[in-house]
């Protein structure tokens, strides 16, 4: 018998459904409370102020520790 001919039929549905079924949101733990999304454009623009930042710094150390590295 070939590899092939015991693959399944064309016919046969997937595995996976084409269209994935819609999840409920998840609620907050109980006794917290969802951390708010920033809405007004200060938050936004010093929120990645905050991100750049924090890539700026890796990128950094990751420079500094390779560099010493090689040395």
């Amino acid at each position: 018998s070939r590899w092939w001919a015991s693959r399944a039929s064309p016919t046969t549905p997937p595995r996976c459904s084409p269209t994935p079924t819609a999840r409920p949101t998840p609620s907050p733990a109980p006794g917290t409370t969802p951390t708010p999304t920033p809405s007004d454009p200060t938050s936004v623009f010093m929120c990645g102020i905050a991100q750049y930042g924090n890539l700026w710094g890796t990128m950094v150390g990751y420079t500094i520790t390779a560099t010493i590295s090689m040395v």
